[in-house]
């Protein structure tokens, strides 16, 4: 395993690799790339509205992710929300897996400490990471789904 700096911030616990399906919910002036129109309120009502018809109501996250997220690939304009992700000191794959170093801070804290087949929303943080300064999650919430 390769040294990166962050192994200190591993658990005896955290999984080499995850599989995280992601549902951005943003809002006005969250994140300027981002044309949302909705109110910071109005984002964390969607997101708990999001979370609950995939955990209870079983709806597709495939199909909740199409229709809700604000998430789309900046050259493509496709929606995005599947991501394979390594832990801090496991090299990622050429193509198709992101190194946990990559994230933010608080983004790649939910991915690895979501248990197999957990969904939770993470909140919207503007605080720095004392890990390495960049802001948790400044986007908005984020209807997270650890399948793998």
């Amino acid at each position: 395993m390769a040294k990166t700096g962050f192994e200190e911030y591993r658990t005896a616990g955290d999984a080499d690799r995850v599989v995280i399906l992601d549902i951005l919910i943003s809002f006005r002036g969250a994140d300027s790339k981002i044309k949302a129109t909705r109110t910071k309120e109005e984002a964390k009502a969607l997101a708990d509205e999001v979370l609950h018809k995939f955990t209870t109501e079983r709806m597709s996250f495939t199909e909740l992710a199409e229709f809700h997220s604000d998430h789309r690939h900046p050259a493509t304009g496709q929606l995005t929300y599947i991501y394979s992700l390594t832990n801090y000191g496991v090299k990622p794959k050429p193509v198709g897996e992101y190194a946990r170093e990559q994230l933010h801070t608080g983004w790649g804290d939910v991915a690895f400490g979501l248990r197999l087949g957990g969904a939770v929303v993470a909140a919207h943080s503007m605080r720095e990471s004392a890990v390495n300064g960049r802001a948790m999650l400044p986007d908005g919430w984020h209807v997270m789904y650890r399948a793998k």
